[in-house]
């Protein structure tokens, strides 16, 4: 926790966070002249009856209290105005990791655990540093004001505090030993809680569709119960904690009275600083129930702590290289690759390919062997576990990464926009594209109809995640991005699978004109959109099965001959 504050506190927010607890010094100093002012009331003012002093005296009082109201209301300023920067900056920090992350890690953390860090616990954060600022930064130096106070008020007296004060610092310890893993166990079901309700409002159409409305809201009960659950136990952990310190100090002051009044009775000890005693205690005692409260928030926030740590301590899997080089060419050859997304399971095993540059490949094969992932290795969002993917002789891995994103341009299965205008989303392939390259690009994916049909046309709006558009027209918008790129290397991963055949055909033809001289590769599972292609690759249980042109794989492969079988009919067979 410490650390995140040493390493996002800069600038005036330092500052700040200098000057809130020096503010709050001054608060806490006006606040233990108190009652030593009021005592000296009692024991001179109302002993002599001398009004003047009494009136005096209260002034004083008066202005140390105006004083300290000025310097706590300072603290809290600038309190906020460091914990507000502090937590901005950790969640900009915490964002752009993310974003350095391979997806392999991505998917170790988990998308809502990444979101619950990004939004929740870098709100505990702050919430804790303005807590440490003020509240945390108060409650010492006013149990250590206040003790001192004691002591020079009356040594005898202050004894009682030489056995309360170990006794709550061991509560307290043991208290915070047992709560800490609690609260981590807590964000943890705040994770759960946050990609149930991700998982049902992304898929509520299905979910309404098999109408699965009351399983789904069971599902959310269960995750929020586990959640309540977790919860009342961390509480149960922590809620001895004030009860004690309230406990201890109220028979501190018991036995403050008893032994005063003694004193007092005795001539010992004057009335004045027997009550000056007791509103010190009444002092001290705030400061450990504010103390208390703020072991329990910091208990919470150090959870919060060590899981943004940990995602900021993550090493990528696609570190930059030591020693960056550049590829020859733009050939792509795939060297005994073997990957698996967990350690202990292989989706493609020893795959050996070589694309020359400039060749429209296609890769077929049936759902889950692996076309997807070879895609993604060949766009480096992941590494091999075993092997090499190298771009003009030069492994990917030694070259740097922003040459690699200009040169490879990928279009997922996933169409994914984002909410804004058709022209900014088309800008992410190439921020300094004009007007005319936008419809450029928008005619080669046949998109200019709809896109021209749209109020404002290229400035018409995208809603999020591009739901105001079709499967169809989502998947286009997304190839014309691509091709704003200009890459040397464009992969359609099944990126015109929500299009119809004939505007595929049109697309197909469009992609021709467009694309000579660079390399295409087209992972399908229509086999009408790649039996053009110069070389076919097709894939069967994470392995290459065969490779060639679509009239020798006719007569080499058994599996592609079903595969063309099953799509377009024996007149297929007859074609060849």
């Amino acid at each position: 926790m410490f650390e995140l504050m040493r390493t996002h506190l800069k600038g005036t927010a330092r500052t700040c966070a200098i000057l809130a607890p020096l503010c709050m010094l001054l608060e806490v100093f006006m606040d233990l002249q108190q009652p030593t002012l009021m005592s000296d009331i009692i024991d001179i003012g109302v002993a002599s009856g001398d009004l003047g002093y009494v009136l005096r005296t209260g002034g004083r009082m008066v202005l140390f209290a105006l004083i300290g109201l000025v310097g706590g209301g300072c603290c809290s300023v600038f309190a906020t105005y460091a914990a507000t920067h502090m937590a901005g900056s950790i969640r900009e920090r915490l964002f752009s990791k993310i974003f350095t992350l391979a997806a392999t890690e991505v998917d170790n953390l988990e998308t809502s655990s990444l979101v619950t860090r990004t939004t929740n616990d870098v709100a505990q954060i702050q919430e804790m540093m303005v807590m440490l600022l003020r509240a945390m930064s108060r409650s010492p130096m006013l149990f250590a004001g206040g003790i001192i106070m004691s002591f020079l008020l009356s040594f005898r007296l202050a004894l009682v505090l030489c056995v309360a004060l170990p006794l709550l610092t061991v509560s307290a310890i043991w208290i915070i030993r047992r709560a800490v893993p609690l609260y981590t166990v807590v964000q943890n079901r705040m994770d759960r809680i946050n990609s149930v309700v991700r998982e049902n409002l992304l898929g509520m159409k299905v979910v309404k569709a098999f109408a699965l409305e009351n399983r789904q809201i069971a599902q959310f009960e269960r995750a929020n119960v586990d959640l309540a659950d977790n919860g009342i136990k961390a509480q149960k952990a922590t809620f001895l904690l004030m009860p004690i310190v309230t406990l201890v100090m109220n028979l501190c002051v018991v036995a403050a009275l008893w032994f005063g009044g003694l004193m007092q009775i005795r001539g010992v000890l004057p009335l004045g600083k027997i009550m000056a005693f007791v509103n010190y205690l009444v002092q001290i005692t705030h400061a450990l129930v504010m103390l208390a409260n703020s072991v329990v928030n910091i208990s919470r926030s150090q959870a919060s702590a060590l899981r943004i740590r940990e995602v900021m301590h993550t090493h990528s899997s696609l570190a930059p290289p030591e020693h960056p080089r550049l590829p020859r060419n733009d050939d792509i050859e795939l060297r005994h690759v073997s990957f698996g997304y967990t350690s202990g399971e292989r989706v493609l095993w020893d795959i050996d390919l070589y694309i020359p540059r400039g060749q429209k490949v296609g890769i077929v094969g049936a759902t889950g062997c692996g076309k997807s992932t070879l895609a993604a290795l060949l766009a480096r969002l992941y590494d091999p576990n075993e092997g090499s993917v190298c771009l003009g002789g030069v492994d990917v891995r030694e070259i740097p990464m922003d040459v690699l994103r200009k040169k490879i341009g990928l279009v997922p299965q996933n169409s994914v926009l984002f909410s804004g205008t058709v022209a900014e989303n088309l800008r992410y392939g190439n921020e300094s594209a004009d007007e005319v390259a936008l419809w450029a690009a928008v005619a080669t994916a046949r998109a200019d109809g709809f896109v021209r049909a749209l109020p404002g046309e290229l400035n018409g709006e995208v809603a999020q995640r591009g739901k105001n558009f079709s499967g169809g027209q989502k998947q286009r918008l997304c190839i014309a991005r691509s091709l704003l790129q200009i890459p040397s290397i464009l992969i359609l991963d099944d990126a015109t699978s929500a299009v119809d055949s004939i505007t595929e055909a049109r697309l197909q033809a469009a992609l021709r004109e467009r694309t000579g001289g660079i390399t295409l590769i087209l992972v399908a599972q229509r086999i009408s959109s790649i039996m053009d292609c110069d070389c076919i690759v097709v894939m069967d249980k994470g392995r290459i099965a065969a490779q060639g042109s679509h009239a020798c794989l006719m007569e080499s492969s058994e599996i592609y001959r079903s595969i063309v079988l099953s799509q377009l009919g024996e007149e297929a067979l007859l074609r060849v």
